[in-house]
């Protein structure tokens, strides 16, 4: 039977449905305008029910940070995975090497040492795995950083055993509203993965997707005549630090609290830093007159213009999803102030 949201526990983590299912749709439109494909992030929630919910139509497969994300995904159906890091751990390439054996598993190599060691791992489990020569456009991590450096690894991933040259892929990183030169520093990293494309197709080497952008760069990754496919995560549940973008997505992700103690001018919540991610800065406190002054471990204190009374329920927007995702065992789905059920977080601390 459906319960109020005033009846969970505190503190819980709340996924606005309504929300969510228009943030999908919104970004299907917007695909479908511009003839790309999009592969999820999944980090940003670590959830295979909510991975499912994404898929369909022009979004085709995920997109994965770790080796144990890639696990998660694949043991709940999902068939199509990115690995959009490079791996080099003997234990980890057998593992991916395992899950390629019956899924399609697109990895990211910027190294010759790496393909070597990713095509042995094929080669000792029987599989073929597809390979994303991962190309460095600005973030100064990993990537090739020329184009006759990615020539010279295409062809020995071609001649690898147990592996297969799918493309290419790079990321700029996040690239918010207040970063200055933001679309020039896009634009910059898309003549990079240009000049290596070209590069690569003057030898005759075939380069069927490039992969990158971020929900971010969703609107430069749509209009990018380079890009095939964009690896936003992000988009489905949406965070402060996004907003001024020009995006149609909406903040879905809120943490519930529980006033549990008063002062004349503030009140203190039963959630802290192991509940709610704060890497983009303070919580937003969704209680009219207040506002986050400070937030520790397992409390967040909050300055009132009005009294507030104990045993109050407060819903705090988090400024950063996916770490918000990873402090909690299960995600409650709601619509409106209804709770309709719970799913687990699976891949929570999955970052093996």
């Amino acid at each position: 039977m459906a319960q109020g949201i005033e009846h969970l526990p505190s503190p819980s983590l709340l996924l606005d449905q309504d929300r969510f299912e228009d943030n999908i749709k919104a970004a299907e439109n917007l695909l479908g305008s511009f003839g790309k494909l999009m592969r999820p992030h999944v980090k940003t929630h670590r959830t295979p029910e909510l991975a499912r919910l994404q898929l369909g139509g022009r979004a085709r497969g995920v997109t994965c940070a770790t080796v144990g994300e890639l696990e998660a995904m694949a043991a709940a159906g999902i068939d199509d995975l990115l690995l959009a890091n490079e791996i080099v751990s003997p234990d980890k390439l057998e593992r991916i090497a395992a899950v390629a054996a019956t899924s399609r598993v697109l990895v990211a190599v910027d190294s010759m040492r790496g393909a070597q060691l990713l095509s042995a791992a094929a080669v000792r489990a029987g599989s073929n795995i597809e390979v994303l020569i991962d190309v460095d456009v600005g973030l100064n991590r990993c990537g090739v950083r020329s184009a006759p450096e990615a020539v010279a690894l295409a062809r020995m991933v071609l001649e690898a055993p147990g592996l297969i040259l799918a493309g290419l892929m790079g990321y700029e990183g996040r690239l918010r509203a207040a970063v200055a030169d933001r679309v020039q520093k896009f634009d910059a990293g898309c003549e990079s993965l240009e000049q290596v494309k070209s590069a690569l197709e003057t030898e005759g080497i075939k380069v069927g997707i490039v992969s990158g952008a971020g929900t971010s760069t969703f609107n430069e990754g749509l209009r990018s005549p380079v890009l095939t496919e964009i690896q936003a995560g992000t988009y489905a549940m949406m965070e402060a630090d996004l907003d001024g973008l020009d995006l149609p997505f909406k903040r879905a992700c809120t943490v519930i609290a529980t006033v549990i103690s008063v002062t004349s001018d503030g009140a203190v919540l039963d959630a802290g830093r192991k509940s709610i991610g704060c890497e983009n800065g303070l919580p937003e406190a969704l209680l009219p007159g207040a506002s986050v002054l400070k937030i520790n471990e397992e409390h967040t204190l909050l300055s009132c213009h009005r009294p507030v009374a104990l045993g109050t329920r407060v819903m705090l927007f988090p400024s950063k999803v996916p770490t918000t995702f990873n402090l909690h065992d299960r995600v409650w789905l709601i619509r409106g102030n209804v709770v309709e059920r719970s799913v687990p977080i699976t891949a929570r601390g999955r970052s093996d």
